[in-house]
């Protein structure tokens, strides 16, 4: 069915434009492709592309352009300082298609692959293009009860009381501020569980209504997209499954140089103070940018930072990536190693780091500023640090150090040298104000205790891992 909506929906542009002369034989092949592949992954293409070569000899496909779309994907994209490849961004083409095929859709793959940018990016292109305000609702469905979610009857009363989803919807169709006139896309952020989904079949099928335990209908407006941002569908049933559009996102839509060229990109034009803030209002560190001046020379440190940094984030031989593919090859890990995660922490490290350089160079008026080989030493040392602990932090203490000797033989950087003390690994050291190498032993207080207090429940004796991880913790917050 959806093959044959996509075939009329072509036939249809193509009368518009006057551009009728395709045979309609490539017109069903353009609506196979731009229905099926999207959900493929990238094994099945192969055999999707046979199958087509057989049923339709000769027959070619002719792709969409989409070429104002394209750019102004690109131009979202540049603004939201992500790396547009040509793999992701097809993914956000084919995201716009479906949403034109389905009222409701998922976005399937697993985390850090680009799904939440894909949607961003698109509804802020399409905004652009159309001269509209299209609107995003993002619902977590595991957050809350499924009577918070579509609403209740109170036994006593008979009152009903919408839910979450139900006041969305009824917003929109109420149209008091012109709803129904831009894009409403609502998102669902989490698994698909048949618990709270199967409500909502009624409402992905043909008939667009959602039924209210108080026996209201709700009809969907034909502006309004349900969608379902997920790792998997293991818990989805296949009433579900069916009735949806579905665009799959694997691990190579969104590659570990990507990331970290984001992450340069994003330095390089945004206060790492901006980013902090973003996840806590209420920092103190809010009245370092209390000037455009101070602002200024935030950027302008940062990106000399960013410089110092790209040597160790190319794409070859670059010391991070080769330090990530060698603790996922060849460590054990407790946790699943998933290397999107472990750049996510080694950049929340690495902001840390950042901001305590500027606080140095710029805020410290009892301290003074480091010069710029004391920088370098201070920031490629600390990188080291927290690649140890990103990559191997859910690791035993041997593959820590087995990981601290690897990147020091494998560093190509002639100025970073090893702890002078070379009986410690190098998971025992941090890096000080100066940027040199220091003992956490020599930060290990001693303690007399009298007796009285030894068998008390509150009790902590300090040692070096009791110190190493609460100032480890201090970084991530």
């Amino acid at each position: 069915k959806s093959v044959l909506v996509m075939a009329g929906n072509i036939k249809r542009e193509k009368i518009k434009n006057n551009t009728q002369d395709e045979d309609e034989q490539e017109i069903v092949i353009q609506a196979i492709m731009d229905s099926f592949v999207p959900r493929l992954v990238a094994d099945d293409l192969v055999l999707l592309n046979s199958l087509l070569n057989d049923v339709f000899p000769n027959a070619k496909y002719n792709r969409p352009s989409m070429t104002r779309l394209r750019e102004e994907i690109e131009n979202v994209a540049k603004e939201m300082f992500l790396v547009c490849e040509t793999l992701w961004v097809e993914k956000v083409l084919q995201l716009y298609q479906i949403t034109n095929l389905n009222h409701g859709l998922m976005f399937v793959g697993p985390t850090c692959c680009g799904k939440t940018m894909a949607w961003r990016v698109l509804l802020t292109a399409l905004n652009r293009i159309e001269n509209s305000d299209g609107q995003a609702h993002i619902i977590d469905p595991k957050a809350i009860s499924k009577d918070d979610l579509y609403g209740y009857m109170d036994q006593n009363t008979r009152e009903w009381t919408d839910g979450l989803f139900t006041h969305i919807l009824r917003k929109i169709i109420d149209n008091l501020r012109g709803e129904l006139s831009k894009r409403q896309w609502i998102i669902f952020d989490g698994d698909v569980d048949p618990e709270w989904v199967e409500n909502l079949n009624s409402v992905l099928d043909d008939n667009k209504l959602l039924t209210l335990p108080n026996g209201e209908r709700l009809a969907l407006p034909p502006n309004v997209r349900v969608m379902f941002e997920v790792q998997d569908l293991r818990h989805a049933t296949l009433a579900t499954v069916s009735r949806t559009g579905m665009v799959w996102f694997n691990q190579e839509t969104v590659t570990s140089a990507m990331l970290l060229q984001y992450y340069l990109n994003r330095i390089r034009q945004e206060s790492v103070f901006d980013i902090i803030n973003q996840d806590d209002p209420n920092s103190k560190d809010t009245v370092i940018q209390s000037s455009e001046e101070n602002k200024t020379n935030i950027l302008e440190i940062q990106n000399h930072l960013a410089d110092l940094l790209e040597p160790y984030c190319n794409k070859e031989n670059g010391l991070i990536l080769d330090t990530l593919e060698y603790a996922g090859e060849k460590q054990v890990h407790i946790m699943d190693f998933i290397p999107a995660r472990c750049l996510q922490t080694l950049f929340s490290m690495l902001n840390h780091v950042l901001r305590t350089i500027i606080k140095r160079q710029l805020f410290s008026s009892d301290r003074t500023p480091l010069n710029e080989k004391q920088i370098e030493q201070y920031l490629v040392k600390s990188l080291i640090i927290s690649m140890i602990w990103s990559f191997s932090g859910d690791s035993k203490l041997k593959y820590r150090q087995q990981l601290g000797e690897f990147i020091m033989n494998t560093i190509k950087n002639s100025n970073i040298t090893s702890p002078a003390d070379k009986s410690l690994p190098i998971v025992d050291f941090e890096v000080n104000s100066e940027g040199e190498w220091e003992s956490w032993l020599l930060k290990v207080p001693s303690i007399e205790l009298e007796g009285s207090k030894v068998d008390a429940s509150d009790l902590v004796i300090p040692t070096i891992d009791t110190i190493r991880h609460e100032t480890l913790l201090y970084t991530w917050l």
